[in-house]
Formats: structure tokens, C-alpha cells, sequence
């Protein structure tokens, strides 16, 4: 591939993870549009135009308490009526505290777009990379965070019930990812 192409294939790929951990970051309520295994609260599929970490990868095993698809994994765990109202709490509590989070991820992402079609240098590119990288990783700490304290309102038998669904999930994303990187080879 050419050293022009790769920038750009680079660029998109940075934007692409940056942007997942948006969608991530809880925006939704839980009755999202994605087309994923997991399909929406009617078990059907959904689609959602941002796709990205929105179905496991390594970014769902850190938390993202907050996100859509895991709104759908904790509806699963058969929660009573208390853990429900105290993981709606932390969820809302969640989205609210992390939007700082999401404003400067979103922030950054357009600085770095803005500047790679302004036609900006190899070093003003990583500089800006690194800045949203550093964004999304404060995001993802933050979902961890959450996490945790959604696990403590859960029993042992719902955390390890919770553990099996998000590693099938994690697998069927994995899946998905090989497939789409053998399109984009065949594509070459």
C-alpha cells in the first residue's frame, strides 16, 4: 500500500476506535438501534449508524457501564426489583458525570479530523492522535469505574453469568473483526 494511502487508512482507523468509544459512553437508554447478536429488547435486530466498540471488543471488558449493549447483558441477569433501581441509578448518574468525558473526546476527534483534511504534517497528526487517545483512555477508565460499581450490586451467580455473556459476545465481535479485516485484505 502506498505511504499516502496508509496515512489515510491510519487516520480513518484512529478516528474509527476514537469514535466507538463515543458511542460507548453511554448515550442511550438502553433500547438502542444496533444490529448486533444480542438484537434489541424485542430480541430483534437493531442497526446503529456508528459502528465501532458498540459489541464487546477489548473496551467492553474494561466496563462502559453506561453503553446500550450492556444495558442488554444486565437485562439478562434477571436483576430484582432493588438492583434494578440501583443500576438505573448508577447508569443515569453514569451518563450524566461522563459527558465532560464524551464533549472532549468528540472535541478532540474533530481537531484531528479538521487537521488531517486541513492537510496538516506527520507530527501535528500524532500529536492530535495522541491527545484523543488520552481522551478515550479517561472515558474508559471512567466506564471501568462504573462497572465496578454496578458489580457489587450484583450476586456471584449474576457476575459470573454477566463474565459468560460479555466473552460471547467479545468472541462473536472478534469474529466479526476477522471477518471485515479478510474483506478489507481481499480489497488490497
Amino acid at each position: 500500500m502506498k505511504t499516502g494511502n496508509r496515512l489515510l487508512v491510519t487516520a480513518a482507523m484512529i478516528s474509527g476506535l476514537t469514535f466507538s468509544a463515543i458511542s460507548l459512553a453511554g448515550q442511550g437508554d438502553g433500547q438502542g438501534d444496533c444490529v448486533c447478536p444480542d438484537g434489541g429488547p424485542d430480541g430483534k435486530p437493531m442497526h446503529h449508524g456508528m459502528h465501532g466498540g458498540m459489541h464487546g471488543g477489548d473496551m467492553m471488558g474494561g466496563g462502559f457501564a453506561h453503553d446500550r449493549g450492556y444495558g442488554r447483558l444486565l437485562s439478562k441477569l434477571n436483576l430484582s426489583d432493588e438492583q434494578q433501581v440501583k443500576v438505573d441509578e448508577i447508569r443515569k448518574a453514569a451518563r450524566t458525570e461522563a459527558k465532560p468525558l464524551r464533549e472532549a473526546l468528540m472535541a478532540n476527534m474533530q481537531a484531528e479530523r479538521d487537521a488531517f483534511e486541513a492537510g496538516a504534517d506527520e507530527s501535528a497528526l500524532k500529536k492530535l492522535a495522541t491527545k484523543t487517545a488520552e481522551s478515550r483512555v479517561d472515558l474508559m477508565l471512567y466506564g471501568g469505574k462504573t462497572d465496578l460499581k454496578i458489580r457489587e450490586i450484583l450476586t456471584p451467580e449474576q457476575i459470573s453469568q454477566l463474565d459468560t455473556l460479555k466473552a460471547e459476545r467479545r468472541a462473536r465481535w472478534e469474529e466479526h473483526r476477522a471477518k471485515m479485516k479478510a474483506r478489507m485484505e481481499a480489497e488490497e
